[in-house]
């Protein structure tokens, strides 16, 4: 972990504080309490949405509270991202240029650092992605399910949160 991220140590308490006490326990936010704190003095951390930490802890119980469990989210989705970045920009410009555009991602330092950080950029990198590739499909082959995919993730890329 290096100095910038503490965003996952803290998404790592409250996924482990999902799998330990369950979703309802947590009334499926971001519970920051750590120890036995009886439930009605839990602390909630409500500065981003939920769902990382509802995901992470979904690794959490398939493979065990780890810090490789923890990474495993950014890094899926990350390479996902490069997928989708792919298809996009293959769609648009070619093969050779969508092949160009996926490994210039994947080199990006801004890519590699984030990619590996369990906090919500990875997962809005991937929805932002989806919603623009759901968009130029809705274009190119119309239809309403496009249009409504395309809106579906940037509608969740662009969820509000509590300030």
């Amino acid at each position: 972990m290096n100095y910038s991220d503490h965003d996952t140590a803290n998404f790592s308490i409250y996924a482990r504080n999902h799998v330990q006490r369950g979703w309802l326990g947590t009334r499926f936010g971001q519970v920051d309490s750590l120890g036995q704190t009886p439930p009605e003095e839990l602390g909630y951390f409500e500065h981003h949405p939920p769902l990382v930490a509802l995901l992470t802890s979904v690794s959490f119980s398939l493979f065990g509270i780890s810090e490789a469990a923890a990474r495993a989210l950014p890094i899926l989705l990350s390479s996902a991202s490069c997928a989708v970045l792919f298809v996009l920009a293959r769609s648009m410009i070619g093969g050779a240029w969508g092949l160009l555009a996926a490994l210039l991602f994947a080199l990006c330092p801004g890519a590699i650092s984030y990619g590996q950080m369990l906090n919500p950029q990875a997962f809005v990198m991937l929805l932002g992605l989806t919603s623009i590739l759901c968009w130029v499909r809705h274009t190119e082959r119309g239809g309403i399910s496009w249009q409504k995919w395309s809106i579906t993730a940037g509608k969740i890329r662009f969820q509000p949160r509590d300030e």
